[in-house]
């Protein structure tokens, strides 16, 4: 049985839902940075590279995922979806 494509309304609500939860993550866990330094016992400089970590391994993710972009745009592009199947309208 062969997926149907998703309307663009779906695929928007899929990538806003996927932008929305990594939103979450990167400012909210300096927002609770106090309490993770307490819990876990972090110095200023500890607490610094786990919150660092988060921007690192995004930014060291994006250079792959451009390089395969670039080798292939349509292939890589679909098959990089956050959540759900997506195929291009035919």
């Amino acid at each position: 049985m062969a997926a149907r494509p998703l309307s663009a309304r779906a695929v928007l609500i899929v990538a806003s839902a996927a932008q929305a939860a990594v939103s979450f993550v990167s400012f909210g866990l300096p927002a609770i940075g106090p309490e993770l330094r307490h819990e876990y016992g972090l110095s200023l400089p500890a607490l610094g590279a786990v919150l660092t970590a988060n921007f690192l391994g995004a930014g060291i993710a994006l250079i792959p995922a451009g390089v395969a972009i670039e080798v292939h745009p349509s292939e890589v592009t679909l098959s990089m979806k956050p959540v759900g199947p997506a195929r291009s309208p035919q």
